[in-house]
């Protein structure tokens, strides 16, 4: 059953995204949709550590 919480879960998370670099957040977004790491990192210029 989902969280009566969602969708105040998602807003927050969302909020904390603004946070992070352009470059960064957008290897979080790509990881988070399956792209692989490694990948993710050679496209985006990010030491591999960061994309981890």
């Amino acid at each position: 059953m989902p969280s009566p919480h969602r969708e105040v879960e998602a807003r927050a998370l969302l909020e904390l995204l603004w946070l992070v670099e352009p470059r960064e957040r957008r290897g979080l977004v790509l990881v988070g949709e399956g792209e692989q790491v490694s990948e993710v990192a050679r496209s985006l210029g990010l030491p591999i550590g960061t994309a981890f």
